[in-house]
C-alpha cells in the first residue's frame, strides 16, 4: 500500500469543500498519508463514466440502482460496480479491500468499503 502514499490532492472536507492551510492556500493531502487515497476512493464511488473529462473512464455508475427494488440482486449489482471500478487503474488490488453491502432499510442501501 505504499504507493497510495504517494497520491497527492486537493484536501477536501468531508461535505466537499476545498480546506484552506496555514497560509490560506488551498490544503493539499500530501502530510494525510492515505487522505488521498480516501478521496480518490468516494470520488470513483460517488462517479460515472464520463462525469471527469481528463479521466472520462472513471466512475462507478452507482446512479444505475437508484429507483430499483431493494433486493439481494440489486445490492450484488451494486457490490460490483463498485468492486470493479476500485481496481480501475490499479488503485487497490483484490485483496486489498472488502466492499460490504447490506439493506439498511426497506428503500435504503448501505455500502461499507474497508481497505486493509
Amino acid at each position: 500500500m505504499a504507493r497510495h502514499e504517494k497520491i497527492v490532492d486537493l484536501y477536501w472536507s468531508d461535505e466537499g469543500d476545498f480546506v484552506l492551510g496555514d497560509n490560506n492556500d488551498l490544503r493539499d493531502t500530501q502530510n494525510d498519508a492515505y487522505r488521498g487515497l480516501i478521496q480518490r476512493v468516494l470520488t470513483r464511488i460517488k462517479s460515472r463514466k464520463g462525469d471527469w473529462g481528463l479521466q472520462e473512464s472513471i466512475g462507478a455508475g452507482v446512479t444505475a440502482v437508484v429507483g430499483t427494488p431493494n433486493t439481494a440482486e440489486t445490492g450484488a449489482r451494486l457490490k460490483f460496480l463498485i468492486q470493479n471500478e476500485l481496481m480501475v487503474d490499479d488503485l487497490l488490488r483484490p485483496g486489498e479491500f472488502i466492499v460490504d453491502v447490506f439493506p439498511a432499510s426497506k428503500s435504503i442501501i448501505a455500502v461499507a468499503v474497508v481497505i486493509t
